[in-house]
């Protein structure tokens, strides 16, 4: 399945990439949380749950366009495009997600895949098989020293006090470690931690389908992952903290202490 999956994702990103720097006004909506939707969102999210049903018939569906279909005992959990405000900017930063969740609700992911068809980079992988950066094994950081250490994070669409909240643990981080990026594609980001480019990321905030996949190739590289008081991560929580054993611990006491 993880093969077809694969092969589901590469046909979605043609679709991305037929549409990138060739966007009309009228392909370009406003959403209700301030972001945006383009019609490279909506045909590539029907792509996919479209051929990724017929891997799974009895399977729902939580996506981020289309929202949330309940039925069978798995659903798959997609975000059509990361990255939009990148992707209608002409910016290549931006992929597609996508995991598959047993139990749907539980959080419990079986497989994911992350792919920018700009880069061709795809990371994937299942609980039997591993997960892998375009066959290569995924490794974590193993550095432990904060102030040498590359982080990620973003804001969302925050205004007002999240703005004001999220920019004091920013400037609070960014203060003891060598570097902070913030891209504006958490599916990559989290996929970075995983193969070790970022040694951390934090954000509070996100949706299901922008963590499932990421937060599971985390997980199989061997990562730590809570909410920003420490407590076990969920793909359902609203806090993220992601990193290696070293890094984690002294990430998330310059969170608490902002």
């Amino acid at each position: 399945m993880l093969d077809d999956v694969r092969g589901i994702a590469h046909q979605a990103g043609e679709v991305l990439v037929k549409h990138f720097n060739n966007l009309a006004e009228a392909d370009v909506s406003c959403k209700d949380d301030g972001g945006i939707v383009t019609i490279a969102d909506t045909e590539t999210e029907r792509l996919l749950i479209k051929n990724l049903k017929k891997l799974r018939p009895n399977s729902g569906v939580l996506a981020e366009e289309s929202g949330e279909q309940r039925e069978g005992d798995s659903r798959w959990i997609i975000d059509p495009l990361d990255g939009t405000s990148n992707f209608a900017s002409g910016i290549p930063w931006f992929a597609i997600s996508i995991a598959l969740e047993t139990n749907p609700g539980s959080g419990n992911i079986e497989l994911g895949v992350v792919y920018n068809p700009i880069s061709r980079e795809m990371f994937y992988g299942s609980k039997e098989e591993g997960v892998f950066l375009n066959g290569k094994p995924l490794h974590l950081s193993t550095r432990t020293s904060l102030e040498q250490a590359m982080m990620a994070t973003g804001f969302y669409y925050h205004k007002g006090k999240k703005l004001q909240d999220a920019m004091r643990i920013f400037q609070h981080v960014q203060e003891r470690v060598l570097g902070v990026r913030r891209f504006g594609a958490a599916t990559l980001d989290l996929s970075f931690v995983a193969c070790g480019r970022y040694d951390g990321f934090w954000e509070a905030g996100l949706a299901p389908w922008d963590l499932a996949a990421g937060i599971f190739f985390i997980q199989m590289a061997g990562g730590k992952l809570t909410d920003y008081q420490g407590k076990p991560h969920s793909i359902y929580e609203k806090e993220t903290i992601a990193a290696n054993d070293a890094i984690h611990s002294q990430l998330i006491q310059l969170i608490q202490h902002r």
